[in-house]
């Protein structure tokens, strides 16, 4: 998952984010130039936002 996927994906409120949780099932580290590179199977994003959503 690029680092540039959650930038995209949060752009529009990034400023009501206050706290993301990221859960990455068999994840396996990938020899890059780019840091915090892996490959997994599955990944679950949790955001919480200022207004207490979820």
């Amino acid at each position: 998952l690029p680092v540039s996927s959650l930038a995209n994906f949060y752009k529009t409120n990034a400023e009501s984010v206050k706290r993301m949780r990221m859960t990455l099932d068999k994840a396996i580290e990938s020899v890059s130039k780019t840091p915090l590179t892996f490959e997994c199977a599955k990944v679950s994003i949790f955001s919480d936002y200022s207004n207490e959503t979820k």
